[in-house]
């Protein structure tokens, strides 16, 4: 599933796209592909690996006091940033030609990350990735991840669904999709959202996220967490 992205900055090659979907999926490598997608299949596969055993050290250690949590949302700040000096660092060897390194520098701007749900308490959050295609002359396959917050808050005002303009932004139709999956997703479960806040963002500099299809993901990722839980970080919308 595909979801439409305007951004001329990262691009991944066909194989290297695919690449980090097999990755993703526990899929095999393809030996037809280039050097520069074995990179970011093998790379994709370690920090997966190691995402999974720093979620299992975190689990194990439930208590988060006030200053962790404080700690843990300058953290979440900060990803923005980080992410788009990453995609600056692209930019760079892709102008000086270094198509081997490109694959390992998206390898680390692109590697999924995700908060325990229930850590925060009564604050939510995971970083989801998403399948891609840029809509520039040469559409591109790309992997990108999008930040879902969630919180129940005290009063049953309704659903609010706040869509962050910075770094990057959701396109109307792509906001209205969200929210109409959220409400469906929700009902189908059975579960209220008089108290929801859901809080997303795009953490690339000057990308925008179109199209409707990523809506359903969104959606069950905010029900996970509405009950405590995650969906797995292998799962690529």
């Amino acid at each position: 599933m595909s979801h439409a992205l305007k951004n001329t900055r990262r691009r991944l090659s066909h194989d290297e796209a695919k690449a980090a979907e097999a990755a993703f999926q526990g899929q095999p490598f393809n030996g037809d592909w280039s050097d520069a997608a074995h990179l970011v299949y093998d790379g994709m596969l370690a920090a997966i690996h190691k995402r999974s055993e720093e979620r299992r050290a975190a689990q194990a250690d439930q208590d988060v006091d006030e200053a962790d949590y404080v700690s843990t949302l300058l953290l979440r700040e900060e990803m923005a940033e980080e992410v788009s000096a990453a995609v600056e660092r692209v930019k760079r060897l892709l102008s000086q030609g270094l198509a081997a390194l490109v694959g390992l520098a998206l390898l680390w701007s692109l590697m999924p990350q995700e908060a325990e749900a229930g850590a925060l308490g009564r604050l939510r959050e995971q970083v989801i990735p998403i399948l891609a295609v840029t809509m520039a002359q040469a559409p591109t396959g790309i992997v990108a991840n999008l930040i879902v917050s969630f919180e129940e808050r005290h009063d049953r005002g309704g659903l609010m669904v706040q869509f962050r303009t910075t770094p990057g932004r959701f396109s109307r139709m792509a906001q209205t999709a969200v929210e109409q999956a959220i409400h469906r997703t929700a009902k189908a479960a059975g579960l209220s959202t008089d108290s929801w806040t859901v809080v997303l963002s795009v953490p690339y500099a000057g990308l925008t996220v179109y199209g409707e299809s990523l809506s359903a993901m969104v959606a069950l990722v905010v029900v996970a967490l509405a009950k405590g839980e995650t969906v797995p970080s292998d799962r690529v919308t």
